[in-house]
């Protein structure tokens, strides 16, 4: 999962922008860590996702939830699980 997302920035994102990591930000799919799938990743593999990519590619925009109803019929797993630690780990 992981890779797949740095190889998107990489190879897609950043040359669409020019370079300027500043003009991404990272938008997740959660689920519950016990409901996992292909589509959607847990809380705790966002927050490292997000930290790799912080340290790859300094001045990412920031993360966000990809699905605002899914983020709220799972219990707010962004606001409560993944937000926090994003935001302790930005530069």
């Amino acid at each position: 999962m992981i890779s797949n997302v740095t190889d998107r920035i990489d190879n897609i994102w950043l040359p669409a922008v020019g370079g300027n990591a500043a003009a991404i930000g990272l938008g997740f799919e959660l689920a519950a860590a016990d409901n996992t799938t292909e589509d959607y990743i847990g809380p705790a593999t966002a927050v490292t996702c997000w930290r790799d990519m912080q340290t790859a590619h300094p001045g990412l925009r920031g993360p966000f939830g990809w699905n605002a109803s899914k983020e709220a019929s799972d219990g707010a797993l962004f606001i409560n699980d993944v937000a926090p630690s994003t935001v302790a780990s930005r530069p």
